[in-house]
């Protein structure tokens, strides 16, 4: 298992250093921190998403070695559900209902997950299209 391990993280390295950061610092902790507000309305729709989407691309790492273009098909049917959800939230009928905290957060995943599936759609159309190549880390 250590050796697949060690392929998931340097294909994870293999990346550009900006996706890195973007995952690591933006993407994972907003969709993660709903796990902790599952009180809200909110937070229950996003950690059931994050669940769909973890669970999936975990399976797919782990069969894989690595990352590919196929982790951005879950992001796709998870979140844009959850998408339409938050901006009825945000929006919609009720919506003077949030509290400030969950209105802020609901802000933020709704803008997190927007930028994210803006990649997930182009790289779900290219491994659609026949681009299903793992990431690799560089031959020295």
């Amino acid at each position: 298992m250590l050796p697949r391990m060690m392929r998931i993280w340097q294909s994870f390295r293999s990346i550009p250093l900006w996706v890195q950061v973007w995952i690591s610092v933006f993407l994972f902790p907003v969709n993660a921190a709903s796990l902790a507000l599952t009180h809200w309305d909110t937070g229950f729709w996003a950690a059931c998403a994050f669940a769909v989407v973890g669970i999936s691309n975990i399976a797919m790492l782990l069969i894989q070695s690595g990352l590919s273009r196929l982790m951005a098909l879950p992001h796709v049917v998870a979140w844009l559900p959850l998408q339409a959800y938050l901006l009825q939230r945000l929006v919609g009928h009720g919506h003077e209902d949030l509290g400030s905290s969950e209105s802020t957060y609901t802000m933020i995943l709704f803008s997190i997950n927007a930028v994210s599936l803006g990649f997930d759609l182009l790289d779900s159309w290219k491994w659609l299209r026949g681009a299903r190549d793992v990431r690799r880390p560089p031959s020295h």
